[in-house]
This record gives structure tokens, C-alpha cells and sequence, in this order.
């Protein structure tokens, strides 16, 4: 694609578009041996995709304008989400299942986010956080939690994350 830039020809967006929110869900594969999932989502914010910081590539010999060339490498970034909680996570968060399942707090596993239209996004990451709010008479304690994707397995091989269609 060399030369000047040409008009891109305008078009409909195709597929399904999400007019709610409404029901957005996660998995930790980790839980899957305790048998629990002591979580209800209120509010969950997916991985998104950056491509990160542009690469200057303006030389001496550039005459109007300054350069510049994209990365290679991708970043999934963070997922956060708000959630009510059961109190009884917390060793499963500190210590696991001894024998089980390995502390939930920084141990590296399958994550699948679920989609209002059924689709999901399904990637290596482990909780980074989990931090309740205030408890307060009258209101739900709700708990905030990061969550970090890695991208490599258990062996450390990189692997990209993968996206089950709906078929809307």
C-alpha cells in the first residue's frame, strides 16, 4: 500500500450490537476443582486490547512531517469488576485447598469472560487483588478486584487469548 492516502469507503457496521451490559459473567478455571465461586457480579470491566506506544521514526531526512510506525507486540489489559462476596473465599484466596487448589491471589490459571450476547473471551491471568469495600449498614459489601491477564500458560509458553463466538 504505497502512496498517498486514499478515502476508505464508508459501510454499515455488521454483527450484534450489545444494548445492555446486562448479564456480564466470569470464570476462574482455578475454582473449577474447589467446586465454588463465591462471586456475584455488580459490575465487570473485560480485558481490552492495546496495541501500546507508537515508534518514532522521523530521521533528519523527513521534510514536513514527524513519523511514526506501530508496535508488533499486543497487551491484554487489565480486567477489574465489582462484586458481592461470600466471606468463606477468603482462604481460598489466602491459602487454596491444600492439595486442591492453589491460593486464587496470584496464581496463574484460565479465565473466561462471558458476554451479555454468549460469546467469550478466554485468556491466562490470575487475581492480582481482591479488596473489600466498607460494610455498611443498609448496603451489600461489595469487594473490587484487578485482575491481570499473563498470556502464558502453565509452562510459560505464550499463548494468545481466544474468543468463542455466539453466533448472533
Amino acid at each position: 500500500m504505497a502512496g498517498p492516502p486514499v478515502q476508505v469507503p464508508k459501510q454499515n457496521p455488521t454483527g450484534f450490537k450489545v444494548g445492555d451490559g446486562y448479564q456480564t459473567l466470569f470464570m476462574f478455571g482455578i475454582l473449577g476443582a474447589s467446586g465454588q465461586f463465591p462471586f456475584w457480579e455488580k459490575e465487570v470491566k473485560p480485558v481490552g486490547i492495546d496495541g501500546g506506544e507508537f515508534v518514532d521514526t522521523t530521521t533528519m531526512r523527513n521534510s514536513v512531517w514527524r513519523t511514526y510506525a506501530a508496535r508488533h507486540l499486543k497487551t491484554l489489559t487489565t480486567m477489574t469488576a465489582n462484586v458481592a462476596w461470600d466471606p468463606d473465599v477468603l482462604p481460598l484466596l489466602y491459602n487454596g485447598i491444600p492439595g486442591v487448589q492453589p491460593p486464587l491471589i496470584n496464581s496463574n490459571g484460565m479465565i473466561s469472560v462471558y458476554f451479555p450476547d454468549h460469546s467469550s473471551i478466554n485468556f491466562y491471568g490470575y487475581m492480582v487483588k481482591f479488596e473489600p469495600g466498607e460494610h455498611k449498614e443498609g448496603e451489600m459489601p461489595i469487594a473490587a478486584m484487578t485482575v491481570q491477564a499473563t498470556n502464558q500458560d502453565e509452562t510459560t509458553a505464550e499463548q494468545a487469548p481466544t474468543f468463542t463466538a455466539s453466533g448472533t
